[in-house]
């Protein structure tokens, strides 16, 4: 990232998204607690939970959201597409001149 960053000449803002995650297992369950650890606020809220349809969808073409709007792939992907625009709020509204 620091080569990149180099290269490109500003600052990056990395985020940490879980995927493929499947909360029936213990194993996912604390090895996501162990990303929220060491990430800490740059790891989303947001996690894309394991779901057949995602990959149905890919097979098909099309996104989640048209091909199996209520599966829990888009629903993920729309609490990321939230979480996402709140955080860019956030920040437009930091940048904006105090008057």
């Amino acid at each position: 990232l620091a080569l990149l960053m180099d290269r490109i000449g500003h600052d990056l803002t990395v985020r940490v998204l879980p995927t493929l995650y499947d909360g029936r297992t213990r194993y996912a369950r604390e090895t996501l607690g162990e990303i929220r650890e060491l990430f800490k606020d740059q790891c989303f809220d947001s996690v894309i939970r394991l779901n057949v349809k995602l990959r149905e969808a890919a097979q098909h073409g099309q996104p989640i959201c048209t091909f199996a709007p209520r599966a829990n792939g888009a629903v993920d992907y729309a609490a990321l597409a939230l979480e996402v625009a709140a955080v860019y709020e956030c920040s437009l509204r930091a940048l904006e001149p105090r008057g």
